[in-house]
């Protein structure tokens, strides 16, 4: 099926709605048309006033104001990933993915977080528009950087320089909920070492 005639139904949007991650239709200046519940509870978005504000308004980019006419009309917006993913996905009439980091305003502060982009054209109440899937993958990211870990007891410090076990840095970071068991190796030298204590005694 030729995704770019495809019509986002609401039958589809039933579908999109039980996803769980941020996933918008929007059109080639990058409003939004309508977008999942997920959207809705991440960026705690409504209909009346999210819909044909443009995407980098609702993300609270930092590069959002830089323009009086707002999102991407300032002079960093050229560079923008998820307008030029959009465009480009359009344009070529083909899926886009793309990893960056974004740079969003939370409250006062500024929060830094790696996206994964993607993007796809499709066909909207008539009219040629484009998916944009945005996923958070931080925690991801995080863990493929250098951890800093103890030689010795294997501990791993934090970015607060606290140092803890493998099973709590990854229980933190991940939700992870882990198991042990006892690798052949160490099951041999455990064997050993339990045969050598039987025989001293």
């Amino acid at each position: 099926m030729d995704i770019k005639t495809y019509d986002l139904s609401n039958y589809v949007m039933a579908y999109l709605d039980v996803i769980p991650t941020i996933i918008m239709v929007v059109d080639d200046d990058v409003r939004i048309l309508t977008f999942n519940r997920t959207s809705t509870e991440v960026l705690r978005l409504d209909a009346a006033s999210a819909i044909t504000t443009r995407a980098g308004e609702v993300l609270h980019c930092l590069h959002s104001t830089d323009s009086p006419e707002g999102c991407g009309r300032g002079p960093t917006c050229k560079d923008c990933i998820i307008r030029n993913s959009v465009n480009d996905a359009m344009q070529n009439h083909a899926t886009k993915r793309k990893y960056h980091p974004l740079s969003i305003v939370s409250g006062e502060n500024i929060r830094h977080i790696e996206c994964l982009v993607t993007t796809s054209p499709i066909s909207f109440n008539g009219m040629t528009c484009a998916i944009l899937v945005l996923e958070d993958i931080s925690e991801i990211a995080e863990l493929r950087k250098l951890i800093p870990i103890c030689a010795w007891c294997r501990k791993i410090r934090d970015d607060s320089n606290y140092w803890q076990s493998v099973e709590q840095y990854l229980s933190r970071k991940m939700h992870f909920d882990l198991t042990h068991g006892i690798c052949p190796d160490c099951a041999i030298q455990l064997k050993q070492e339990i045969e050598t204590k039987n025989r001293s005694v």
